[in-house]
């Protein structure tokens, strides 16, 4: 059996990956330069900032086997201090409860999505628009499937189900927004006793501060600080068209405030904009995927927008799909 499926984010890998174990002939179409989707790192003069997902936290999910069993462990980081809380950016502790065990890898997060991708017959840079029926198979990209697996966030899947006329239940799936920003300074951070902060209360544009020189090594010129500020839905969405120079200002107004003026003048600086970042609400696998049907839809809509959610996702797909054949 011959499967397409589109989008080579971590959903689509776990399935691309189980499918193929399980002798499947399987294509993979990503309309970016790489695989991972937002397990994502950007580098700039020496910086690195995992600019997406932030980490995996597999909560005892399938991943976690995979990551520490099945795939090279040499560039695996075990994040050891925890996350605390900011209230109004003033830092507490926050439940220790809430911490649980988080990896990274030393030169990004991105390299989960590599790692996964090896073997796999990736196709990037390759944007699909619409499937076609043929028979009882799916043409997509010039290229025909017994079945295939859609794995974008729930506007672009139901665009692309409406091009065979189909409709599934997850419609109703919407999603936030999320403007990302990357800060390196050419000094370090103070003897910091977390990873990152969390807004606990939602209620401060700054929703997610990750200080990626604590959390991991080699993500900064020695001597610097690697920082990655993530902007609440609502900021995000009435703030996303503002310039990237604006955007940079208003986190280093809030580092000001966390850290002190040092913390005002960065070296280098990236911003990402995240139009479909984390789904709210979500619909359940089986519901969105009637039985036998041979054009699955899954990924964030139908488990959650973590890692560990995405690659469980995927799994879902797989097991479907070695139910129908």
């Amino acid at each position: 059996m011959r499967v397409g499926i589109i989008g080579a984010g971590i959903s689509g890998l776990a399935c691309a990956r189980d499918l193929q174990q399980h002798g499947y002939d399987v294509v993979l179409f990503e309309k970016s330069r790489g695989p991972g989707g937002r397990a994502a790192t950007r580098r700039k003069d020496g910086f690195v900032w995992d600019i997406g997902a932030t980490s995996i936290a597999p909560r005892g999910k399938r991943i976690e086997k995979v990551i520490l069993q099945e795939l090279p462990t040499e560039e695996l980081v075990e994040i050891t201090k925890p996350i605390f809380e900011h209230h109004n950016l003033r830092v507490t502790p926050g439940d220790s409860r809430k911490n649980v065990r988080r990896y990274t890898y030393r030169s990004g997060i991105s390299k989960l999505g590599k790692l996964l991708a090896e073997g796999l017959d990736v196709r990037c840079e390759t944007q699909v628009d619409g499937i076609e029926r043929v028979g009882a198979r799916y043409r997509v990209a010039a290229e025909e499937f017994d079945v295939v697996v859609l794995t974008p966030p729930t506007p672009q899947t139901s665009a692309l189900l409406w091009t065979i006329d189909e409709r599934r239940a997850n419609g109703g799936v919407r999603y936030r927004s999320c403007l990302s920003i990357g800060l390196g300074f050419d000094h370090p951070l103070p003897n910091l006793a977390y990873h990152a902060l969390v807004d606990a209360a939602g209620g401060h544009p700054l929703i997610w501060l990750s200080c990626e020189s604590v959390k991991s090594p080699g993500r900064c010129p020695e001597g610097g600080a690697s920082l990655v500020a993530q902007l609440s839905p609502g900021f995000s969405l009435s703030h996303y068209e503002n310039s990237d120079a604006q955007l940079v200002e208003t986190v280093l107004d809030f580092l000001d405030r966390i850290f002190g003026p040092s913390f005002h003048a960065p070296v280098a600086s990236d911003v990402m904009r995240w139009k479909y970042s984390q789904p709210e609400s979500l619909s359940l696998f089986p519901t969105v995927n009637p039985e036998g049907t041979r054009v699955v839809v899954t990924g964030d809509s139908v488990a959650g927008g973590r890692i560990e959610d995405a690659f469980e996702s995927g799994l879902y797909a797989s097991e479907h799909i070695r139910a129908i054949a």
